[in-house]
């Protein structure tokens, strides 16, 4: 029988099985971290564009509706019908001292449900051009999501704030 280098047409080596075993699966480890770690990317962005939809829809309704029903602000026992949807203004953008008094007296778990910010701590305030507070409701200082709008209160313009901090 015919050697090459030594070794019999055909046999390997244990080291060169090892070698080549190792090589394997350090190059299955690297493609197995590389799809985790771009899998953890998509779902961060999917997690935040979904917050981004949520919340901007939730300032929508609250500064541009009067809610649903819209005189919501009426009723009389909120925790046996609250209202489908929050809305705080009489006309877009021009806030009602009623439907701020009725947001005050709901419960915050209950409202976070109908804004569809039940995963996320919020913060909802009205300032005027000196940054004086003339309305707060919520968790204070609620995130890194603060989202603004220009309405009118009491007569002046104001700045309608929605601050989210999300959980997930």
């Amino acid at each position: 029988m015919m050697r090459l280098f030594g070794r019999r047409k055909g046999q390997i080596e244990m080291l060169d099985f090892i070698a080549g075993a190792f090589i394997f699966m350090s190059a299955l480890l690297l493609v197995i971290w590389v799809w985790n770690l771009s899998g953890e990317t998509i779902w961060s962005f999917e997690e935040t564009l979904d917050l981004k939809h949520r919340s901007l829809a939730a300032i929508n309704t609250l500064s541009m509706t009067p809610g649903f029903p819209t005189n919501w602000e009426d009723e009389s026992n909120f925790s046996a019908n609250p209202p489908q949807a929050i809305g705080l203004v009489t006309s877009a953008y021009e806030f009602s001292e009623d439907k701020l008094d009725a947001l005050e007296s709901l419960d915050y778990n209950t409202t976070r449900e109908i804004l569809g910010l039940a995963r996320e701590d919020f913060w909802l305030g009205i300032m005027d051009e000196e940054e004086n507070v003339k309305f707060s409701y919520g968790v204070p200082n609620s995130g890194p999501a603060v989202l603004e709008r220009l309405g009118i209160y009491d007569g002046e313009v104001v700045r309608f704030i929605l601050a989210l901090k999300s959980y997930d």
